[in-house]
Order: structure tokens, then C-alpha cells, then sequence
């Protein structure tokens, strides 16, 4: 009966950290989800075409505005570098060590 009370913490606490963990996760990739839409919205409108839903064709439509000197082209290129960013922060948060662990168990991999 003694051990009974320590077990079922040391249960609770790993639990609870691997929720907290978990949602920390997903909120980064959601970051990341939402930089990117507005990345893309930003880059149609100044095109005035439809761009794929990957990051290197929203990079070929930069080059396409640098290259035909569009005044919103540093701009686009700037939420390009942020969107960037916020990939790298992702990709090395699940590679940390207590991260790494929920996020194979989540089945969360790199974007």
C-alpha cells in the first residue's frame, strides 16, 4: 500500500507532462501552418494566380516577383524568412530530448 501512492503520481506527472508537451508541439506546427497560409495569401494576391500548398512554390513565386521588381517583393521575402524560421524552430524542437520521446509517440515527425 505504500508504494501504491507513488506510483500513481510518478503516472499522473508523465502523463500530464507528455500532454503539456504534446500541445506545445502542435502549436508550433500550427505557427508554422498559419505563417505559411498568409505567406501564400500574400504571394496570390500579388501574383494574381494560385500557388501550390508546398514552401518551394511559394519560393519560386518570390524569385518571380524579384525578378520582375514587384514593391511587395521584400516584404513577401521577409514572412519567406519568418515562415523559415518557424520550420527550423519546429524541426529542432522534436529533435530535443523529452520532445523527441511524445513526439514519436504522437506521431508527430518533421515538416
Amino acid at each position: 500500500m505504500g508504494f501504491l501512492p507513488i506510483i500513481l503520481t510518478s503516472a499522473g506527472f508523465i502523463l500530464l507532462f507528455g500532454m503539456v508537451v504534446s500541445f506545445s508541439i502542435k502549436q508550433k506546427r500550427e505557427q508554422y501552418k498559419a505563417a505559411l497560409l498568409g505567406l501564400r495569401k500574400n504571394l496570390e494576391t500579388a501574383l494574381h494566380r494560385e500557388l501550390g500548398t508546398d514552401l518551394t512554390d511559394v519560393e519560386k513565386g518570390i524569385q518571380h516577383l524579384l525578378t520582375t521588381g514587384h514593391p511587395e517583393a521584400s516584404a513577401v521575402q521577409r514572412q519567406l524568412g519568418r515562415t523559415k524560421l518557424l520550420k527550423h524552430q519546429y524541426n529542432q524542437l522534436i529533435q530535443t530530448k523529452p520532445y523527441s520521446l511524445v513526439a514519436k509517440f504522437t506521431g508527430q515527425g518533421p515538416i
